[in-house]
């Protein structure tokens, strides 16, 4: 881009000398004490060319986006230049707008992607490593409310990590020992939620895990995860959920017909 002299800008927006001589605000723009009404006026006269010059070596020859001439604008004037002023500008000047994909594609070019990546890639990781919100948040509450249920029986709450039967992931697996008879009682507890469980596909997979758990010796408990995202009940969700998993351990424990503390 062409410069406008000394009192003004280089192409490459270096006009930190002219920051103090700017003020702008909606309709009223000056430079050097000059008042301009519209902010396209106020460009040309700080570049001294026409508007559409000036887009096209930013947003074509320099390949920058709305959102880089956003902040180049309002880093280099000293005052807040509106998003939607720059889009404004930039449908004003004539210039072929990118669409979508040549955005995206010129995104990934010049590495503006890698940062949303990693962070896409560590929210991946930890909900691989920690499981769910969901599950993360009743894994906690579970394990708060039989500490105050006071059972008499060890209780090892497990994380999603752990693969039953070599092919299940169990969102939270309980496994709960008789201190006198070292019986075990085993419970896999599924969160669910209306968006990914609905479908028929996924509820087919459900009732085969679940078959698959309890032909094997596993009690499956199913709850609604989004039960847990409500104050309101929350802790009629968590106590109903306790006394189930206390309901299910003693009656393991009580019937004789399963040794070794084998749940159906």
């Amino acid at each position: 881009m062409t410069g406008i002299s000394d009192k003004a800008c280089s192409s490459k927006l270096d006009i930190k000398e002219i920051r103090h001589r700017c003020t702008g605000r909606p309709q009223r723009y000056t430079l050097d004490g000059k008042v301009f009404r519209n902010f396209t006026l106020f460009l040309e006269t700080v570049f001294k060319k026409p508007l559409a010059g000036i887009i096209y070596n930013l947003y074509i020859e320099e390949q920058m986006s709305s959102l880089d001439i956003h902040k180049a604008f309002s880093n280099a004037f000293g005052f807040e230049v509106s998003e939607r002023t720059i889009s404004s500008l930039i449908k004003e000047s004539g210039v072929k707008i990118r669409d979508r994909a040549e955005t995206k594609a010129l995104s990934w070019q010049q590495g503006k992607m890698a940062g949303s990546m990693a962070k896409s890639r560590q929210s991946r990781k930890k909900t691989y490593l920690l499981g769910s919100k969901a599950e993360h948040k009743v894994r906690y509450l579970l394990r708060e409310a039989l500490l105050v249920l006071d059972v008499k029986w060890d209780v090892i709450i497990g994380d999603h990590l752990q693969h039953i039967l070599d092919r299940f992931e169990v969102d939270i697996p309980l496994v709960i020992v008789d201190r006198q008879t070292s019986n075990a009682c085993r419970i896999a507890v599924e969160i669910d939620n209306t968006f990914t469980h609905s479908g028929q596909i996924r509820q087919k997979r459900d009732a085969r895990k679940d078959a698959a758990l309890k032909k094997a010796g596993w009690h499956v408990i199913r709850i609604n995860g989004e039960q847990f995202r409500k104050n309101s009940v929350l802790a009629e969700a968590v106590s109903d959920l306790s006394l189930q998993v206390e309901q299910l351990a003693e009656e393991t424990f009580l019937n004789q017909n399963f040794p070794g503390g084998r749940c159906e």
